[in-house]
């Protein structure tokens, strides 16, 4: 977004609706001892987009395509892992729309609501259509054999336990300038 383009209507309603109910879910899981927390730094924009030109560096499509689908979706490594093309659908005349199967807090899939991904032609390196568009043609035999972007049968773990372990390593091998941004 430029600082001169307005949000989308109803976006701040939106925005209060989704952090209203997170706040609600997460309390209620918590008090349930089904959430572990452990202290973690969020990724600011900067290193997202230094994680994106080194996975665009060393080749791993994988690991930059998921990066920035997680990113621009605000979403877990689970939410990402079971995306398929059912879940793109086309949103406004500049946007794709990604909508969940379910989520953590939405187990039957009633209530999940739509993310707009929208192009960043200034930036290709951290643009969703690039990413998506570059990662389908890599793994055009992959998916002609089925639907689903990351999952693939007879695969050991999940994607995302795949991705956590790729990106754990690319920070690793960066370590020195990921600490400028979060601690070790």
């Amino acid at each position: 977004f430029h600082a001169d383009v307005p949000l989308p209507s109803g976006y701040r309603r939106e925005l209060k609706l989704f952090l209203d109910g997170y706040q609600k879910v997460h309390a209620s899981e918590k008090q349930d001892g089904l959430i572990t927390e452990r202290e973690a730094d969020a990724i600011p924009f900067p290193l997202y987009d230094q994680i994106c030109g080194w996975a665009v560096t060393i080749g791993n499509i994988f690991l930059w395509t998921w990066t920035i689908l997680q990113w621009n979706c605000v979403a877990r490594s689970s939410s990402i892992d079971p995306l398929g093309f059912h879940n793109l659908t086309m949103g406004a005349s500049d946007s794709v729309r990604i909508m969940y199967d379910k989520s953590k807090a939405d187990r039957k899939g009633e209530k999940v609501t739509p993310k707009n991904l929208y192009a960043n032609p200034f930036r290709p390196q951290i643009c969703p259509f690039v990413g998506l568009g570059v990662y389908f043609c890599i793994h055009d035999h992959e998916l002609s054999q089925g639907e689903a972007f990351f999952l693939r049968q007879g695969a050991k773990g999940t994607a995302g336990a795949k991705y956590c372990k790729e990106l754990s390593e690319l920070l690793s091998s960066h370590s020195a300038e990921v600490r400028i941004y979060i601690r070790e």
